[in-house]
């Protein structure tokens, strides 16, 4: 197993939409820079081909481009997975981009003890 380390933010945790589609892309083709390599048809789970099986993404925002949600659909038609913070806030909805249906949201609780 591969792990790619894609920075999409700055230190202090921020970026702009711009950057995540950036990122997401680069997930996707690898470190070949291409999608599909091979021309199979499989991306995902191809052993010729080097895209991201998985993109975890902690971050999250409000007001999304077209352009974010167009990559989330593009990778999750690859059969990429896709999770992303739900949000910090206790929001009753998740942030983008795990307000996506093709993204799962993931969130954590404080437990007492």
């Amino acid at each position: 197993m591969e792990i790619y380390a894609i920075k999409a933010l700055t230190d202090a945790g921020y970026g702009t939409w711009s950057d995540l589609i950036i990122a997401i892309d680069l997930a996707v083709k690898g470190p070949d820079g291409e999608v599909e390599a091979d021309g199979d048809g499989v991306i995902v789970g191809d052993p010729d081909d080097d895209a991201a099986e998985v993109i975890s993404m902690s971050l999250g925002g409000e007001s999304p481009p077209e352009e974010l949600h167009e990559i989330i659909v593009a990778a999750y038609k690859y059969n990429v997975t896709l999770v992303a913070a739900a949000g910090n806030e206790g929001a009753e909805t998740p942030t983008f981009p795990a307000a996506y249906p093709e993204v799962i949201a993931v969130g954590a609780i404080e437990t007492q003890s």
